[in-house]
This record gives structure tokens, C-alpha cells and sequence, in this order.
């Protein structure tokens, strides 16, 4: 394998980093790779819930109170939008944990992985920018030519630019895994992938990566039109849209961030497309039989 999975130091109660409840929760782990993988996940998904836990529930009070605030609205919206991503959410982290398990466990799924990791690395930048294109603007349209109606789809005279907006993001996105592993390293254990999923979806996310979706595809749904731009963020300001779409990103892709890390760096760019193409295609489904 591209990576062959190692805690980075032996494991124990003393150098567990989150003490005796990392130590309680990994001493039945059996070696095997992918009970190991699975194991990380569960334990860096359940840190992620309890020290979420007090801010959710703090957005939901600003939410329903009574008082005016500039973020009532953008919260309930958001609230409202990740309660309805969590089923298909639910569906796509399955799915990963999945692919997970079978890269780990699975020899020919390894196989198949790891030849795609080495034309990764072999094509950098223009595999990142013409997969990611790909699968970012060409996949999510063709999905919803076939499960959705006319009037619900993506118009086709908006994926060129789509794609040239996909291919900056997967160069963007690439340079960023690539900046994590020398941030943080690239051992495969509970403490390294709670940090990458932290500073991925608290900063990265909020900051860099939903603006950049938001504005751009704001702006190919007004036909290029600098004016109607201007207008339409004046109608909507840039806040009332993006504090919604982060609410609702962060309830799907916290979870599915962290089996992005639980991948060798080679695979993080082209799973994290893959998991991209898998949620157009959950989402759709869920749209057409709503």
C-alpha cells in the first residue's frame, strides 16, 4: 500500500493525548488495518460531537429568540438546512466508512486505490485541477439530467464555467492537504485526524472554501453579470447566504472530512472528489423522491 497504517508512537495511557477515554475506547482494538481506521473514525467523530454539542445548542436558542439579532434568520435557516442533511448525510458516511474499510482490508480495492494515487502523483497539479473539475461540475449535472426534472436541473450553458471554477478549487483543495501533512503529519491516529477535521472545517471551510463556492456560483447564475451580482448580494448580503451554507456543510462534512484524512495524502484529493460525486448523487435521489 501507498501507506502502510502505524500509530505514530505505541499506544498507552500515558502518551494517549485525550487520557484514559482514548485509551479506554482503543484497548479492545484488534490490529487488523481497517478495525484500526474504523476505530479512529468512531472515537474522532464522537470528540467532534461533544465539543460541538454546547455550540449547536447555543445557535439554537440565538435561533428562537425572541430578540431581533442580524443572524436570527441566517441561523434558523442553517439549523433548518443541516437537519435536513443529516438522513442523506447519514447515507454518505456510511458509504465512506465503507470505502474506508474495504481500501484497508480489501487487496484489489488497495490495488485499484493505489494506482490512482500514483497517476495523482505523478499528474500534480493537473490531476487535481481535471478530476476534481470533473467530477465538481460534469458529474453533479449528468446526475441531475437523470433523476431530475428539466426545471430543477443545473443549465448545461453554466458547466464550462463550472468547470474552470472546480479545476482552481481542486488545485486549492490539493495544496491544502498538502499543507496539513506538513502542519500536522500524516500518521493515521485519533489526535492528528481531530486536528486536520478541526482546521479544515473551522477555518479553511468557513473562510476560504464555502466564499469561494458561494460568490463564484453566485455570480455564473447571473450570467457573468457583474450589475445582477451586485444586486442580488444587495437583495441577500453575503452573511444571510453564507451562514446557512456553512451550518448545513459543517453537519455533513465534519464527519466526512475525517474519512478523508483516514486516507493516505496520495488519496485524500481524489476521495474527497469521490465522496463530492457520491453526495450529488445521494442528494439528487433525495430531491427526486421527496
Amino acid at each position: 500500500m501507498l501507506y502502510q497504517l502505524k500509530l505514530s508512537r505505541p499506544f498507552s495511557r500515558e502518551n494517549s493525548p485525550f487520557g484514559d477515554a482514548e485509551y479506554a475506547f482503543f484497548a479492545f482494538r484488534r490490529k487488523t488495518k481497517a478495525r484500526q481506521v474504523t476505530a479512529v473514525f468512531c472515537f474522532t467523530l464522537s470528540q467532534l460531537l461533544t465539543k460541538s454539542l454546547p455550540v449547536v445548542m447555543g445557535m439554537a436558542l440565538m435561533a428562537e429568540s425572541p430578540f431581533n439579532n442580524p443572524f436570527r434568520e441566517a441561523l434558523r435557516l442553517g439549523l433548518k438546512g443541516a437537519k435536513s442533511n443529516l438522513l442523506p448525510g447519514g447515507v454518505l458516511w456510511i458509504l465512506g466508512l465503507i470505502l474506508i474499510v474495504s481500501y484497508y482490508q480489501v487487496e484489489a480495492v488497495a490495488e485499484t486505490f493505489d494506482q490512482v494515487g500514483q497517476w495523482k502523483n505523478s499528474f500534480t497539479p493537473w490531476f487535481a485541477m481535471l478530476s476534481t473539475a470533473i467530477f465538481g461540475s460534469l458529474v453533479p449535472w449528468l446526475v441531475q439530467a437523470t433523476l431530475l426534472p428539466k426545471d430543477r436541473r443545473q443549465p448545461f450553458r453554466q458547466v464550462p464555467w463550472l468547470f474552470l471554477f472546480w479545476a482552481l478549487h481542486g488545485w486549492l483543495v490539493d495544496a491544502f492537504y498538502f499543507l496539513q501533512s506538513r502542519l500536522f503529519g500524516t500518521q493515521i491516529d485519533a489526535s492528528t485526524i481531530l486536528v486536520k477535521t478541526l482546521v479544515d472545517q473551522l477555518v479553511w471551510a468557513p473562510f476560504i472554501a464555502v466564499p469561494q463556492v458561494l460568490l463564484s456560483y453566485l455570480f455564473i447564475e447571473n450570467e457573468l453579470s457583474p450589475s445582477r451580482f451586485r444586486a442580488a448580494l444587495a437583495s441577500k448580503g453575503f452573511l444571510a447566504r453564507a451562514i446557512p451554507l456553512v451550518l448545513a456543510n459543517w453537519v455533513v462534512w465534519f464527519p466526512a472530512v475525517a474519512l478523508i484524512y483516514l486516507f493516505p495524502l496520495p488519496l485524500q484529493l481524489p476521495l474527497q472528489n469521490l465522496i463530492l460525486a457520491l453526495w450529488c448523487l445521494i442528494v439528487s435521489f433525495f430531491a427526486k423522491n421527496a
